[in-house]
């Protein structure tokens, strides 16, 4: 089981997530970005490529063609203390 967690802006403190979701029109893209989020929370990624410096991108297949990019943050930090 993976925790997520969500960017905030830094004035508000506002969930960056949640706002783009909501103001996300396209019910289905919403629905298929919802479900691949929670599948990538039990540990299923599906589809996904490495990108760079601990970056990944998880394609979604709805609407345009959604991308959510995520980082393994224990495994960043592991790699910060191995280098200082």
């Amino acid at each position: 089981m993976y925790r997520i967690e969500h960017y905030l802006s830094a004035g508000e403190h506002r969930d960056l997530y949640i706002d783009w979701l909501q103001r996300l029109r396209d019910n289905h893209a919403k629905v298929a970005v919802v479900r691949r989020v929670t599948r990538i929370e039990l540990g299923s990624f599906g589809d996904h490529k490495f990108c760079r410096d601990g970056a990944w991108e998880l394609r979604i297949d709805a609407g345009p063609g959604y991308r959510v990019y995520r980082q393994d943050w224990q495994r960043r930090q592991y790699d910060e203390k191995q280098i200082s």
